[in-house]
């Protein structure tokens, strides 16, 4: 749906994945899971066709 994506962010060394939603009146964010590094230090994100974008925090 039109504005509504998902963001990651880091918690120490816990992957984030949350959910914005946004309105004519609000935003809301909705924390949706939590993914921890495997034994090498990677991440399963990105699932399906899910694109990601690097962008600096504002």
């Amino acid at each position: 749906m039109p504005g509504e994506f998902p963001t990651v962010a880091f918690d120490g060394d816990t992957a984030v994945i949350s959910w914005q939603q946004h309105s004519l009146s609000d935003e809301r964010v909705l924390e949706i899971d939590r993914c921890h590094p495997d034994a090498e230090g990677l991440y399963a994100l990105g699932a399906f066709q899910w694109t990601w974008t690097r962008t600096r925090r504002r």
